[in-house]
């Protein structure tokens, strides 16, 4: 069955990690080459605590378009795969028609059930991972410059101070008295 890939499972390192954290194979995938979903755009309306920002998703757009790859993928892949984007209330597989040379295309994705026009930005590490998928499979440059663009939310996920093998002593430290 054919398969739209336009997200994080575009990066292949982001599959292998959650696969070694569930003890699952990773979906098996024949890849077909790139596709894009006409009159949709890429947003991010749902917001994950583990990436710490929103994730991708599409949502009807006239004139917009989403590029993204298109997959041959098992019944089992499939599966996986929905337990990878969680599929519940928040995510559904849907049916799609696709533009790919020479013929139209039709194939699975998954979009969002949430309809509602909120925004999360997505962390600098999710839109990093994003933007690399897209370009390790040879998505157009131009795709490439538009997934940059987008905003990045502030991680808060902080950097220690120091690192612990390089405290400082207490006696350097000088503590300024409190402002009056």
């Amino acid at each position: 069955m054919k398969y739209f890939a336009y997200g994080i499972d575009l990066d292949m390192r982001t599959l292998v990690e959650w696969t070694k954290e569930h003890g699952t194979p990773v979906p098996d995938r024949s890849l077909i080459g790139p596709a894009s979903l006409a009159n949709h755009r890429l947003c991010f309306p749902i917001y994950s605590d583990a990436w710490q920002g929103g994730v991708a998703d599409v949502a009807p757009a006239p004139g917009k378009q989403t590029a993204g790859v298109l997959f041959d993928v098992s019944e089992r892949s499939l599966k996986l795969l929905d337990r990878f984007f969680g599929e519940s209330f928040v995510r559904t597989k849907v049916h799609v028609n696709l533009y790919r040379s020479p013929a139209p295309v039709e194939a699975i994705t998954y979009q969002s059930t949430v309809h509602d026009t909120r925004q999360f930005p997505p962390s600098d590490v999710y839109l990093d991972r994003l933007t690399s998928g897209a370009y390790a499979f040879g998505l157009s440059t131009l795709w490439i410059m538009q997934l940059q663009s987008f905003a990045v939310g502030e991680s808060t996920i902080t950097a220690p101070m120091f690192r612990l093998d390089q405290l400082p002593d207490l006696e350097d430290l000088v503590l300024a008295p409190p402002a009056a």
